[in-house]
């Protein structure tokens, strides 16, 4: 799996799942790891030098949902050296995970219910999402979308199971910006399957 990024109409990056690449010269390369399963590089992300795709320097609503489908894309390459399905991307789910990374920002707390206690499967219900089964994981303070997934795909507390496992079929993801708290960047990563799936 690759995914190709473009400034200014012209290829500038990629971020791709493979144990083995090469980084053109005026080029940097960031590599991804499999440290839970000792299985070495799993990702890397080559970039022009110079460009920079982290969150601190794109943090308005719109740069937000690209990073937010990049991780969304780099899952399903994971999911796919794990001999998984594809998680379909399901707009409401998307939304319902973007309400609760800028509310984790906006408030400056980190918990997987609302600031006013709603459980997430709750918050998922009051989004019109009726699932059958669901789960969520979230993050602070990464800096890219990549790195995110990263963290989850490296995570010893279920955020790994909830990345691979078959009892989902869908996934949304959303991240926010905070410019009071000193955790900076939000993601949320909210899954469910439906009664009809």
């Amino acid at each position: 799996m690759l995914i190709a990024m473009s400034f200014q109409d012209q290829i500038v990056g990629y971020y791709r799942i493979c144990k083995n690449y090469s980084v053109p010269a005026g080029y940097q390369a960031t590599e991804y790891i499999d440290s839970l399963e000792n299985r070495g590089v799993y990702a890397v992300w080559v970039l022009r030098q110079g460009l920079d795709l982290r969150f601190n320097h794109l943090y308005d609503k719109a740069h937000m949902e690209v990073l937010s489908k990049l991780n969304f894309y780099a899952a399903n390459g994971v999911r796919g050296i794990n001999g998984k399905a594809p998680y379909l991307w399901e707009p409401d789910l998307a939304k319902a995970a973007l309400s609760h990374s800028q509310e984790m920002a906006e408030k400056d707390y980190f918990d997987h219910a609302s600031y006013d206690g709603t459980k997430f499967s709750q918050r998922l219900l009051d989004f019109g999402i009726d699932w059958k089964a669901c789960a969520e994981n979230i993050d602070y303070g990464y800096t890219d979308p990549f790195a995110a997934l990263n963290g989850w795909y490296n995570s010893q507390t279920g955020h790994r199971l909830n990345l691979l496992s078959d009892k989902y079929t869908r996934v949304g993801v959303g991240f926010a910006y905070s410019s009071v708290s000193s955790r900076r960047f939000f993601g949320t990563q909210d899954f469910y399957r439906g009664w009809d799936d």
